[in-house]
């Protein structure tokens, strides 16, 4: 994402000239998180027997089986995932351009609070990849409010570009610590000492990172349509659940075929490929065309936005979202990666519930 920041700024979404004003409901902001707070911590005290078990057995006592069932029990309520999932990272990135732009001991401190709280929910979701992402979009916010809200006039200390990068080295190197030690608690492999460790927990990571989207995309084209048909739109669960026909789980699927695994899994697939298992090569032309469109369309919209506060948090979760389509299929994405909750969170922070728009000479 701090690579596509590079690309996306020259195009002026995030690189700001002109003052940047308040358009964020502080009333609304605290009332939500208030309200969502309270809410994940009952949800947490209902079910902390899985949650105790994830911790004691799934990652402390290393067991893969214990850290499956624990993820699907804590991610079986809805609500509670899109919450974590989307809107508390929202609140968080919020509370962090809050933190940076009044610069006080509140602030601050009501920053760390909420992003503790967030960071504590996502990883007991024992899921890796939420928790890598919003570690990631929190160092993209920081990057773009620090840019756009500090001036070098106002700032006490002005780093310089080697400082700088030493920081952002040094952040990417606890988050990569921060997966070693969650892959860690997911094997049940046993080292013989700590540099062979540090190696295959290394390699796993590598692997995962650069090669979980090529592999399973060769998956796709070889079992559909060889092995099996195109599965339509059966692999969309709402859609299966209002028309009542069967729900068929593709990344599942795929992962049982091509797994010597007797464990449960699934595979990361993109948008793309996703056209394909479902229409086929039609579907794949017709599914970029569309996907284009629909960039195309954000893309107009985030041009029209006033350079606001609450604007400005919701550019960078467009951000999230065009990551999770090299995840995730379009429906997924809108929908279970938060896309649509994003917009409703932008929603809902605007003073008045009013979006403003940049005014045009």
């Amino acid at each position: 994402m701090i690579l596509l920041y590079g690309k996306v700024k020259c195009i002026n979404h995030l690189n700001f000239r002109e003052s940047i004003s308040d358009n964020l409901s502080n009333t609304n902001y605290y009332f939500i998180t208030v309200l969502i707070v309270l809410f994940v911590f009952a949800y947490l005290f209902v079910n902390r027997d899985v949650v105790l078990t994830g911790i004691a057995q799934g990652m402390l006592g290393r067991e893969p089986d214990a850290l499956l069932e624990s993820r699907r029990g804590i991610t079986s309520n809805y609500l509670y995932t899109v919450i974590v999932y989307n809107i508390l990272p929202f609140l968080t990135i919020v509370s962090l351009y809050k933190s940076i732009k009044k610069s006080t001991l509140y602030s601050r401190v009501s920053f760390l609070i909420l992003f503790s709280i967030s960071f504590f929910l996502i990883l007991m979701l024992f899921q890796k990849r939420p928790l890598i992402i919003f570690m990631l979009s929190l160092l993209l916010a920081g990057y773009v409010f620090r840019g756009n809200l500090i001036t070098k006039k106002t700032k006490t200390k002005v780093l310089s570009k080697r400082q700088k990068r030493r920081k952002y080295i040094i952040y990417l190197g606890f988050l990569f610590s921060l997966l070693l030690i969650l892959y860690y608690s997911a094997t049940t492999y046993q080292f013989q000492n700590l540099f062979e460790a540090i190696l295959k927990l290394s390699e796993i990571v590598l692997t995962r990172v650069f090669g979980r989207l090529s592999i399973p995309a060769f998956m796709y084209t070889h079992y559909f349509s060889e092995v099996g048909g195109h599965y339509g739109f059966t692999n969309i669960g709402m859609l299966s659940s209002v028309f009542g026909f069967e729900h068929f789980e593709d990344t599942k699927t795929l992962y049982t075929y091509f797994s010597r695994s007797d464990k449960d899994g699934s595979l990361a697939i993109n948008s793309i490929m996703d056209f394909y298992g479902g229409f086929g090569y039609p579907g794949l032309l017709v599914g970029n065309v569309m996907l284009g469109f629909l960039l195309a369309v954000l893309e107009r919209v985030l041009n029209t936005l006033e350079k606001n506060n609450i604007n400005m948090v919701f550019t960078i979760f467009c951000f999230v979202f065009a990551y999770y389509l090299s995840q995730a299929s379009l429906p997924r994405a809108l929908m279970g990666y938060g896309f649509v909750f994003f917009i409703l969170m932008w929603l809902m922070l605007q003073k008045r519930f009013k979006i403003k728009l940049r005014k045009f000479a």
